[in-house]
């Protein structure tokens, strides 16, 4: 794989926290708070059954992860950092909502 500069970039992806995400990821609009453990098991569930379509993606690339189990969605851009040569998976923001709408393509486990 390449980076937008052409040299080799390294195939992992990270995951970025951004200020807002963490702000919402107990804001009282989820009802019932959003736990460390059901963010893993989204992240472990997304990686398991989408990693390698996420590490596909471009920089600029936007989508939903959905756990419909939990009701959790994350929406996130795809970020490139180019001093460490990675894509960054970027959570925008955090909810527990049933019927979440967004243009961006989802990412249902």
């Amino acid at each position: 794989k390449k980076a937008p500069d052409g040299k080799p970039m390294d195939d992992g992806i990270d995951i970025d926290f951004t200020k807002h995400f963490k702000e919402r990821v107990n804001h009282e609009r989820n009802i019932k708070a959003i736990t460390p453990r059901e963010l893993e098991d989204l992240f472990d569930k997304v990686h398991s059954e989408y990693g390698d379509d996420i590490a596909e993606l471009g920089p600029q690339a936007a989508g939903v992860l959905r756990d419909l189990s939990t009701q959790i969605n994350i929406p996130f851009v795809v970020d490139y950092n180019p001093s460490l040569r990675k894509l960054a998976l970027k959570a925008v923001t955090v909810m527990r909502k049933r019927d979440f709408k967004s243009p961006d393509k989802k990412y249902n486990v």
